[in-house]
């Protein structure tokens, strides 16, 4: 660009050695001894480009002549894509966020999230963006160009908006039953290579018919069942050569490990941070790589902290001051954990029961009804294998997420589990 005449800026937030030779600037605080270490290291090039834009703004006087509220709702929706840690600066943008999405004026700016989230009386939670808002806009660069994505929020018409935010959905609704697919096979390849190298520290998954926009969420999923690190590979354009996502598992650096393999040559490209990353690699480098997982030991994230922080026990608060304690913690993610609050030696007073989707054969969730002192609560458990094994009469202790979904003007909590143990003296153990 610069030898066509084009002064160029690089606004990025991945590790960098070298400051890109062609740009008239770059803008990247993991670039910068200054702020490496610092809270901007952690924005994503969504929250970089805001407050970039932001500063050329007040810079050049010309507040009044961009639409910061709709450049902050994107920031935030982009923030919570990215799955960046959120620290103080991460954690201000996405709040921001979320509050111009609930306000009526602010949203109404933007016909893109208008069609993706519909006005239906629910307040747009964070949740709500990471799960109705940001797989479909996904969809698009997973399947698709994702172009679409960027024409859909700077829309002004509704209607148009609305039209392409359908055939978003109807792509997500792919992307879902390609990474089902591709869950159930990859499951499968683990759980036989496990049987062999039962301590192997990640798993190296390959298949001819995975497509690599898919295999990044399918690699968490497999991530989360087979309690190990996953990479998952499938054909590229090019013949012979293969793309691929990982997953870590817990506190494993996956982004380490990567750069280590790929100083010994044993892929053609790797990069990424250490719970997430991307690859490349031929046909003749995948047993190598296989070979690599058995022998080369996994770098741990030394500050690594779990997904959710116990808070407090249930009996010491309602479940609507609860609620509001949580509120008030949030947004949650990296560097800020989901609570969960604790309940000791609780009983099943019914049989648990499957729930299931409509047209389904499989369980998405088991429910069970626990005695908690003098009131029951309904807990539901989406880890469907672990959950089969509930028990009437069986006692357990819980750490249980908080939500709040209002039908009808009214708001239900809902109490989900994210760690169960049998209280082994007592009751009926699992079978």
């Amino acid at each position: 660009m610069r030898s066509q005449g084009v002064d160029t800026i690089v606004v990025d937030h991945h590790p960098c050695t070298t400051l890109a030779t062609a740009a008239v600037a770059m803008v990247n605080p993991k670039a910068h001894q200054a702020t490496a270490g610092s809270d901007l290291a952690d924005l994503c090039a969504a929250g970089l480009a805001l407050l970039f834009c932001a500063h050329l703004a007040a810079e050049w006087n010309c507040d009044k002549r961009w639409d910061h509220v709709t450049a902050t709702m994107i920031a935030g929706i982009g923030t919570l894509a990215d799955a960046v840690p959120l620290s103080a600066v991460n954690r201000a943008i996405v709040k921001s966020a979320l509050q111009l999405i609930n306000t009526p004026s602010a949203r109404q700016r933007c016909a893109g999230l208008q069609a993706l989230v519909p006005d239906d009386g629910q307040p747009i939670s964070q949740r709500r963006v990471e799960f109705e808002v940001v797989p479909p806009l996904n969809a698009l660069g997973r399947l698709d160009s994702a172009d679409p994505g960027v024409l859909l929020l700077t829309k002004d018409d509704i209607a148009e908006a609305e039209s392409i935010a359908t055939r978003f959905r109807e792509l997500n609704e792919s992307r879902k039953a390609i990474q089902q697919s591709i869950v159930v096979q990859g499951v499968a390849q683990g759980r036989k290579l496990l049987e062999k190298h039962p301590t192997i520290p990640v798993l190296v998954l390959a298949h001819p018919d995975w497509l690599p926009g898919v295999v990044g969420p399918a690699a968490s999923r497999i991530a989360e069942q087979l309690e190990r690190s996953a990479i998952l590979l499938g054909l590229d354009k090019d013949p012979g050569k293969w793309k691929g996502s990982c997953r870590s598992c817990k506190a494993d650096n996956l982004g380490a490990w990567l750069r280590n393999v790929k100083q010994q040559g044993l892929v053609e490209r790797a990069g990424g941070h250490a719970a997430d990353a991307g690859l490349s690699v031929r046909t003749e480098q995948i047993c190598q790589l296989r070979t690599a997982a058995k022998e080369l030991p996994m770098p741990q994230v030394e500050d690594y902290e779990p997904e959710y922080e116990v808070i407090g026990d249930l009996s010491e608060l309602r479940a609507n001051e609860w609620m509001q304690v949580i509120e008030a913690l949030g947004p949650f993610g990296s560097g800020n954990p989901m609570p969960a609050i604790s309940v000791q030696d609780v009983v099943i007073c019914k049989d648990p029961t499957e729930l299931k989707s409509n047209g389904s054969a499989e369980p998405w969730a088991w429910k069970a009804d626990f005695t908690v002192g003098k009131q029951i609560i309904s807990v539901i458990w989406r880890e469907v294998e672990k959950a089969a094994q509930w028990r009437k009469g069986g006692h357990y202790d819980l750490e249980l997420e908080l939500t709040t979904k209002r039908f009808h003007g009214r708001t239900f909590v809902n109490w989900s589990v994210v760690r169960c143990s049998p209280v082994s003296c007592k009751g009926v153990m699992p079978g």
